[in-house]
C-alpha cells in the first residue's frame, strides 16, 4: 500500500509539473528551447494521443450498453417469447434510465467545457474530464449492486466528466491544425470516436463472457489510466506552450491558423443569433439521433431480432464502426485535396460531404427497417449507415470551426449540449416502442429506424440548404477591442505589480 501511494503521489506530482511547464514555456529564450528539442513532429503527437483519447472516450460510455445485457434479467413474462430468463443478477425495470442516464450529465457541461478550456487551457479540460470518467467507471460495479439509482449516479457523473471532452477536443484541434491540415487532423482524432466504440463493444463482451459484466468496467477503465499518464506529459495546449517543438512546426503551425487565445470574450449574442451556426446545430441534433440510437441500442436489437449471443452480438455491433472509421479517412483526404487545389470553395465542398454523410444513411436505415429478420441484408445495411456517415466529420462538423476558429471550443460546447439530448429521449422512445422481449418487438424497432432515418433526410436538406461554410466577420477581433485588451492587459500588470503576483495556473495569457 505504502508503494502504491508513492507512485501515485509521483505521478501527480509530474502531472502538476508538466501543467506548470505548459503555463511558463513561453517564458523560455530561443536557446533554452532549442536544447529541449526533438525532431518529432509535434502536431502529429497530439493527432495520435488526441484519437486514443477519443477511443477512450467512447470506450467508457458504450461499455455499458453490452455488460447491461448481462446485468438485467429478462421481464417476467419474457419466457413465452423464448429469452433466456437464466441470465442477469439484477432485477432491475429501469434500463432506458440507466442507457440514458450518461447524458444527463453529459448535456451539463458542454458549454462550461468550451468556456472552461478557453480560460485554463484545453489538455487539462479535456484530461480531468476523463479522469473523472476513468475513476467512475472503477466503482460501477460496486454501485451497481448497491441499488440501480447507484449505477445511474455513476453514469451521470461520467457525463458530467466527458461533457468537457468535446469542446476542450475542438479547441484544441484549433490551436494545432493548420487551415490545409484541419479537416485530415479533426477526421483522424475524431475517428477515435467510432474506433473507441469498435473497440470497446467486442472488448466488452469478451470481458463479460470471459471474467463476468464488471469487467466490462475495469478492462477500458485500466486502458484509459495509461493513456492519461501519456497525455498528462507529452501532449500541451498549442505551439506557444510546448517546450520541445522546433522554430519551424512552431512557426509553420502559427502562421496557418488563428489562435483562440487572442480573442477577448466570446460574442455571446452574436452567436446565439447566428443563422449559420444555428443551421449546424440544428443538423447536429438530427444526426446525433442516429448516431445515438445505433450507439445505444444496436446490442439490443440484435440480442431482440436477430437472437445472436452476446459475444457474436459485440463483433457484429461494432462493424457499422469499422465502416466509419474508412470512410471517414477517406473522405477527410479528399476533403483537404478539394481545398488545396481549390476545386470548389469550402461552402461547396462542406455542403457535399454532408450530404454523402446524411442522405445514404437514411437510406441504408430505411433497409434496416424493412429487413425484418433477415440478417445479411440488416447487417449490409447497418454496414453502409455506417460508412457512409463517416463524411459527417467533413461535412456539418468541421464546418463549426471554419465559421469561428477563435471560439471552436464554445462553438461545440454549445452544439454537443443542444445534440446531446438525443441521447437521452432515443432510449426512452426506443424502449416505448420495444417494451416486450425478443421477436414481438420486431414491429417496434421498425419504426425505430424509419424515425431515425427521417431525421437524416431531414438534416440533409437543412444544410443543403442553408448552410455556409465562410468564417463569419464576428470571429475577429476589431482594432478597438484589440487596444481594449492591450489596456486591461496593462492595467492587470500595474495592479499586479502593486499588490503581488498571480498565480500562472489561472493567467490566460498562457493559453
Amino acid at each position: 500500500l505504502s508503494t502504491k501511494r508513492t507512485v501515485l503521489v509521483l505521478i501527480i506530482n509530474r502531472c502538476i509539473q508538466n501543467m506548470e511547464s505548459d503555463m511558463k514555456s513561453e517564458e523560455e529564450n530561443p536557446t533554452q528551447r532549442s536544447q529541449k528539442r526533438f525532431n518529432i513532429k509535434w502536431r502529429y503527437v497530439f493527432v495520435v494521443f488526441g484519437f486514443l483519447g477519443m477511443l477512450n472516450d467512447y470506450a467508457l460510455r458504450v461499455n455499458l450498453n453490452v455488460a447491461i445485457v448481462e446485468m438485467i434479467k429478462p421481464t417476467s413474462n419474457s419466457a413465452t417469447s423464448g429469452a433466456d430468463t437464466s441470465k442477469g443478477e439484477f432485477e432491475w425495470t429501469n434500463e432506458a434510465m440507466i442507457k440514458g442516464s450518461f447524458y444527463w450529465g453529459y448535456i451539463v457541461t458542454q458549454i462550461p467545457g468550451g468556456v472552461l478550456a478557453k480560460k485554463y487551457g484545453p489538455k487539462w479540460v479535456f484530461g480531468i474530464g476523463m479522469l473523472v470518467t476513468i475513476i467512475m467507471t472503477f466503482l460501477s460495479p460496486l454501485l451497481s449492486r448497491i441499488s440501480s439509482m447507484g449505477l445511474v449516479a455513476a453514469r451521470v457523473i461520467e457525463g458530467l466528466g466527458e461533457g468537457v471532452t468535446i469542446p476542450a477536443m475542438q479547441a484544441m484541434i484549433s490551436n494545432w491544425a493548420p487551415v490545409y491540415e484541419r479537416t485530415k487532423m479533426t477526421t483522424l482524432i475524431m475517428a477515435g470516436n467510432s474506433m473507441g466504440i469498435v473497440v470497446g463493444l467486442p472488448l466488452s463482451g469478451w470481458l463479460t463472457q470471459t471474467f463476468g459484466w464488471e469487467w466490462a468496467f475495469y478492462g477500458p477503465g485500466i486502458v484509459s489510466l495509461i493513456w492519461f499518464i501519456g497525455w498528462c506529459f507529452l501532449v500541451y495546449n498549442s505551439p506557444k506552450s510546448h517546450p520541445y517543438i522546433s522554430e519551424e512546426e512552431k512557426d509553420y503551425i502559427l502562421a496557418n491558423v488563428e489562435e483562440p487565445g487572442e480573442t477577448p470574450h466570446i460574442p455571446w449574442r452574436k452567436v446565439l443569433t447566428s443563422v449559420p451556426v444555428m443551421v449546424i446545430i440544428v443538423t447536429y441534433f438530427l444526426d446525433n439521433w442516429g448516431w445515438y440510437t445505433l450507439m445505444t441500442e444496436l446490442p439490443s436489437y440484435i440480442d431482440d431480432v436477430l437472437g445472436y449471443d452476446l459475444q457474436n452480438n459485440s463483433l457484429v455491433s461494432s462493424l457499422p464502426y469499422i465502416s466509419f472509421i474508412i470512410f471517414n479517412s477517406i473522405a477527410g483526404y479528399l476533403t483537404d485535396l478539394a481545398k488545396r487545389k481549390k476545386w470548389a470553395s469550402n461552402t461547396v465542398i462542406r455542403k457535399v460531404a454532408n450530404t454523402i454523410a446524411l442522405t445514404f444513411p437514411a437510406i441504408a436505415l430505411l433497409g434496416v427497417a424493412f429487413g425484418g429478420t433477415n440478417s445479411t441484408l440488416v447487417l449490409s445495411c447497418f454496414v453502409l449507415s455506417g460508412f457512409f456517415n463517416g463524411a459527417k466529420y467533413s461535412g456539418y462538423w468541421s464546418t463549426l470551426t471554419d465559421l469561428a476558429p477563435n471560439y471552436a471550443g464554445a462553438l461545440f460546447g454549445i452544439g454537443n449540449m443542444i445534440a446531446t439530448i438525443p441521447g437521452f429521449l432515443s432510449p426512452i422512445y426506443t424502449k416505448a416502442l420495444t417494451p416486450g422481449e425478443g421477436l414481438e418487438n420486431t414491429s417496434g424497432w421498425k419504426v425505430v429506424f424509419i424515425t431515425a432515418s427521417v431525421w437524416y433526410l431531414t438534416a440533409s436538406a437543412i444544410f443543403l440548404v442553408f448552410a455556409t461554410g465562410a468564417t463569419q466577420e464576428w470571429n475577429f477581433i476589431s482594432q478597438s477591442e484589440k487596444a481594449s485588451q492591450k489596456s486591461e492587459v496593462q492595467n492587470t500588470i500595474s495592479d499586479t505589480s502593486k499588490e503581488g503576483t498571480s498565480n500562472p495556473a489561472f493567467d490566460n495569457t498562457h493559453i
